[in-house]
């Protein structure tokens, strides 16, 4: 149902559907509150507060195809930090609407910086020309090493 609601079909188009393929009706108003709940729990994720320090930062981005009215290839920026303790904590996922620019990138390190995401003593990236720029723009001084994530 949610991959549904993600690829952007309506409340009703969902409760046609499954009345169609799984031959069970489930009301709009359900589907509704199935993708509310879901909704506010990733706003509830998304505003947590993050740890004030990360051993190492990795921060990358993968085009996925998105329907915004039609089909289009669009970066989703991700932030994965290691924890003191060795952990991963995924800090952050952002979409984006073009390629990997400075400008974008500089906005995920401002929501990391305001997240409390505040010291990294590593950071690595993609291989973008844009990430170098945004480190040095941030106002943070991380150790920069690209990366390859493949």
């Amino acid at each position: 149902m949610l991959s549904l609601y993600a690829k952007g079909m309506t409340t009703g188009e969902i409760s046609a559907h499954f009345a169609e393929i799984y031959g069970s009706s489930v009301s709009k108003e359900t589907v509704s509150r199935i993708t509310d709940k879901v909704v506010a729990e990733m706003n509830d994720w998304a505003s947590r507060p993050l740890d004030a320090v990360y051993v190492a930062v990795f921060i990358d981005a993968i085009h996925v195809k998105v329907r915004d009215g039609q089909v289009a290839n669009r970066p989703v920026y991700a932030a994965i930090g290691v924890t003191v303790e060795g952990r991963k904590d995924v800090l952050g996922l952002w979409m984006g609407v073009g390629g990997e620019g400075a400008k974008f990138w500089m906005s995920v390190l401002i929501d990391l910086k305001n997240g409390a995401c505040g010291t990294s003593s590593s950071s690595s990236a993609t291989d973008s020309k844009a990430c170098p720029t945004s480190w040095r723009t941030s106002g943070r001084r991380p150790l920069f090493r690209p990366a390859s994530f493949t």
